[in-house]
């Protein structure tokens, strides 16, 4: 009985892992472009507020 439930929860882990490893290569290809997205809005934000202090808002 125990080995079977060891053999079920192996089984069932390495497919999670699999999983996990998979959605980490989707993260990682994606990474990139996110930090470069991010990096552009936060910048837009902050020459906004440059702008605004200019202006005296």
């Amino acid at each position: 009985m125990r080995g079977k439930e060891g053999g079920n929860l192996k089984r069932d882990l390495a497919k999670r892992l699999g999983e996990l490893k998979r959605v980490a290569k989707r993260v990682a290809k994606r990474a990139p472009a996110v930090l470069k997205q991010h990096r552009r809005r936060l910048i837009e934000r902050l020459e906004g507020r440059h702008r605004d202090a200019r202006s005296g808002r």
